[in-house]
């Protein structure tokens, strides 16, 4: 593991250049504060990363492209430093270590690494909802494969929030390129994209932030 933790030190330095070196601020005491905070920050991202990179296949697919790893690697990074939740830096994380046949192209990671870092807690568990919704329902061959969502998601996170707030975190994540809504008999019909789905066979979305949901609470 000794050149994924020396490439990292390549993609922080990408990621916010003044890490790499002096930080170039006059007040020694807000460049400590800095310096510190940034610091911590690289630990916490280096220790995610780590726990993802546990499958010595993946990082020897990895290393087969060093420049591609790393410049994801910064974009992961970047998110960090900025102060991203545990919850996307762990997606984003899994979406950096993919290598092989499960590598997302350049300009798809570039795209979902900035959907993934504005994503907000409530947000993540109403996407998670949906993808679970969806795959009950593709592995349920009586249900109707264009069957709206939405009643699966609202029962799903009854108690949690009330149907008004649900209706606007919908409409909200419509930005995302993850949901798509039409008119139908009875009102809205809500499904998931191929870009959802893409991104929960990549890096098992659902599972990851229905695990950190656990955690926090």
């Amino acid at each position: 593991m000794k050149d994924f933790l020396n490439i990292t030190f390549a993609a922080v330095a990408m990621a916010y250049p003044a890490a790499a070196g002096a930080l170039a601020v006059s007040n020694a005491a807000v460049n400590a504060i800095l310096e510190r905070t940034i610091s911590n920050r690289k630990r916490a991202a280096d220790e995610i990363a780590m726990r993802e990179l546990t499958d010595a296949g993946t990082y020897d697919e990895l290393m087969k492209d060093v420049d591609s790893f790393v410049s994801r690697a910064a974009r992961y990074y970047q998110a960090a430093i900025i102060g991203s939740a545990h919850a996307n830096l762990r997606i984003l994380a899994r979406m950096v270590v993919c290598g092989g046949e499960r590598a997302m192209p350049a300009d798809e990671f570039l795209y979902l690494a900035q959907v993934i870092e504005s994503l907000r807690h409530d947000e993540l568990l109403v996407l998670s909802s949906f993808s679970r919704a969806r795959r009950r329902r593709d592995q349920d061959n009586a249900l109707d494969s264009k069957q709206d969502l939405y009643g699966a998601v609202e029962a799903d996170l009854r108690g949690i929030f009330e149907k008004s707030e649900l209706d606007g975190l919908l409409h909200a994540l419509l930005r995302t390129g993850f949901l798509t809504t039409r008119s139908g008999y009875g009102g809205a019909q809500w499904n998931v994209t191929s870009l959802l789905l893409r991104l929960e066979a990549t890096t098992q979305f659902s599972l990851v932030v229905r695990d950190e949901l656990s955690r926090s609470h």
